[in-house]
């Protein structure tokens, strides 16, 4: 059963301080994020080896150091989650450098958090959080898809840079913080990371649900800069009557890619496959087109293989219209929605 794709999302709501929040989650999915770590290749044998070499604990001190001055109520967020799951910090914190591989499925959950603190935290001064997010086993939340109370909702696409930095932020934090934000300009902000900068690549969909006028999307490219102290962003928006593809490659930024990334050939079939459909009009014709496996290598709804090994953890639907969050775990083309939860917002 571990390695079919179970109907199944389990959820959890928790109020407290960051690392009491991380703590009540680490606990709670204590057996998943155990197994998670325990299955990972991508940890067990590319970064635990690399953290046990000199130069490799350099970086990850170096890495810890500057997190614990900038943001360092995610970093108790993350202590929490390892006391509480009872697994090694480390083994959690190497763990927001890597992707959602196949592992990760039936390892993900719901976290329903209103986090507060007594005082300002971190590099944007931030006392109290209030959102639900799709998490990856062990992960910090926002990595996936999510919505705050403010009235954001987001969900991130990996890009692939050829080069990751070191002495940056990883793109896991940003992510994260990303649930803080109140405003446009503040989420810009956000991912733009003055004075320091992304360390390694992602992509942005994102609105705000209480805006004037028509509602805008906006979709944000985010890039290191081995010469700025700042994230590079390329940032699209869109309008009522338009659309947008975005998937795990670059479309505006130039950037060069890692060199035979499974990301940006899958992304080129998708794009191609989304090239021969109609414009999406509805709600169904988004889940036709999510649920699509016409392509016989890189679909858009993937089940793993050769060579596309990746899996689709889950699918996410907003509904701005009628203030919802469709999650899918089966292929929505072909399922109905395993829960449908109504957007709380402040």
């Amino acid at each position: 059963m571990d390695n079919e794709r179970r109907n199944c999302l389990p959820v959890i709501h928790t109020s407290g301080t960051y690392y009491e929040v991380g703590f009540d989650i680490g606990k709670t999915f204590r057996h998943i994020i155990q197994d998670f770590l325990t299955i990972s290749d991508a940890l067990n044998n590319e970064l635990i080896p690399a953290f046990e070499a000199p130069e490799g604990k350099q970086i990850y001190n170096e890495s810890l150091l500057q997190l614990e001055e900038n943001f360092p109520q995610y970093v108790n967020e993350i202590r929490g989650t390892a006391d509480g799951a009872d697994v090694p910090f480390h083994k959690a914190f190497l763990g927001h450098t890597e992707d959602a591989l196949p592992e990760a499925l039936n390892h993900c959950y719901i976290v329903n958090a209103h986090i507060r603190e007594n005082e300002p935290q971190g590099k944007w001064k931030v006392q109290e959080e209030e959102f639900s997010a799709i998490c990856y086993a062990g992960h910090l939340p926002g990595f996936c898809m999510g919505y705050n109370h403010h009235g954001l909702l987001y969900s991130i696409n990996i890009l692939t840079p050829a080069k990751v930095l070191t002495k940056k932020t990883p793109r896991h934090f940003l992510a994260r913080a990303l649930l803080s934000a109140q405003s446009l300009e503040k989420a810009q902000a956000i991912l733009r990371d003055r004075p320091i900068g992304s360390s390694d690549g992602f992509s942005v969909n994102m609105t705000f649900i209480k805006q004037e006028g028509d509602r805008l999307f906006h979709n944000v490219e985010v890039a290191p800069s081995t010469n700025e102290d700042e994230s590079n962003l390329s940032i699209l928006t869109i309008g009522p009557g338009e659309h947008l593809l975005h998937c795990n490659k670059y479309l505006r930024l130039k950037v060069d890619e890692a060199p035979g990334s499974l990301a940006v050939e899958s992304s080129c079939h998708r794009h191609d496959t989304f090239a021969k459909f109609v414009k999406p009009k509805c709600c169904n014709d988004v889940k036709c087109l999510l649920g699509d496996q016409s392509d016989a290598i890189f679909s858009f709804f993937r089940e793993g293989g050769d060579p596309d090994f990746v899996k689709t953890i889950c699918t996410g639907i907003f509904d701005c219209v009628n203030l919802t969050w469709s999650i899918y775990i089966k292929n929505p083309a072909k399922s109905e929605p395993l829960v449908v939860i109504p957007l709380q917002l402040q």
